[in-house]
C-alpha cells in the first residue's frame, strides 16, 4: 500500500512514520509542518491551519488502492467504519518529534499523544516551542482529526 500510494501519499507517509517514529525531519507532515512555521516566522499573524490528512482522504486513498490491489472487501463498511480505521492510524503518528531547521529558526515540535475533543472527534496536536522576548511560548495546532 507505502509503493501505491505515491511519494506524498497517505499510506507513504504512514509507513514512513512507522519506519522513522524517532524523529522526522522530511515528508508530508514534515513539509506541512515547516511551512506553517515559515509563514508564522516570516510573516506572522493569522495563519489559517488545515489538517495535513483529512479522514475524507485518508479512506478514499484506502478504498482506492485495495480496489487497485483487486482485495475484496465491502466498501460500504469500510466508509461506515471511517472515524475507527482513521483512529487506529492516528495512534501510529502520536508522540513523533518533527525537526525543522531553516534560515529563520530551528526547533524539535512533538504531535501529541491522541484525544477527544468535545464533538467527538479524535485529534492529534502539533506543538513547538517559540522565545519571544526571552519568554517561552508554546505554539499548538491540529495536524490530525477524525471527522
Amino acid at each position: 500500500m507505502r509503493e501505491e500510494s505515491g511519494k506524498k501519499g497517505v499510506f507513504r507517509e504512514i509507513g514512513d512514520f512507522v519506519a522513522h517514529s524517532e524523529e522526522r525531519n522530511q515528508g508530508k507532515t514534515f513539509d506541512h509542518v515547516k511551512r506553517i512555521m515559515e509563514k508564522f516566522f516570516i510573516s506572522p499573524g493569522i495563519v489559517k491551519i488545515e489538517p495535513i490528512f483529512s479522514q475524507k482522504i485518508f479512506i478514499d486513498s484506502l478504498v482506492a488502492i485495495l480496489k487497485k490491489q483487486k482485495f475484496l472487501f465491502n466498501e460500504n463498511t469500510v466508509r461506515l467504519e471511517s472515524k475507527n480505521i482513521f483512529k487506529d492510524v492516528l495512534e501510529i503518528v502520536q508522540e513523533v518529534k518533527i525537526s525543522v531547521k531553516c534560515e529563520q529558526f530551528s526547533c524539535v515540535g512533538e504531535l501529541s499523544k491522541m484525544y477527544k475533543n468535545d464533538k467527538g472527534a479524535y485529534c492529534v496536536d502539533f506543538s513547538f516551542p517559540v522565545f519571544q522576548n526571552n519568554q517561552k511560548i508554546i505554539i499548538k495546532f491540529t495536524a490530525f482529526r477524525t471527522e
